[in-house]
C-alpha cells in the first residue's frame, strides 16, 4: 500500500457498529476522502466490522484525512459516544 508515498504516513482504524454492518453507505462517503495525496480503503472484518486503513503523502495529509473521517463517522454514527468509539462499547 506505501507504493505510491514512498515516505508516506500510514494510520488505520476498526469501526466494530452493528450498524456499520448491517449497511455500507458510509463507505462511499469515507471514499470521498482519497485524493492525490491520501489513500483510503475499507474491508469488512468477520462478523465484526470494518477495517479502515489511511496512507498519506505526508503527515499535514495524513491529520487533514483523519479529521475527516471523524467527522463523517460521527454523522453516520452519531450515537458513539466517545467512551464508544475508542473502547468499543458503552
Amino acid at each position: 500500500m506505501k507504493q505510491p508515498f514512498p515516505s508516506g504516513c500510514y494510520a488505520s482504524a476498526c469501526v466494530i457498529n452493528q450498524a456499520a454492518w448491517e449497511s455500507d453507505d458510509w463507505i462511499e462517503a469515507i471514499n470521498s476522502i482519497q485524493t492525490d495525496e491520501i489513500r483510503i480503503g475499507a474491508s469488512r472484518l468477520v462478523d465484526a466490522g470494518w477495517s479502515i486503513k489511511l496512507l498519506a503523502a505526508d503527515i499535514l495529509a495524513l491529520q487533514k484525512a483523519t479529521g475527516l473521517l471523524r467527522k463523517i463517522l460521527a454523522r453516520f454514527f452519531p450515537s458513539a459516544n466517545h467512551h464508544s468509539r475508542i473502547f468499543g462499547f458503552d
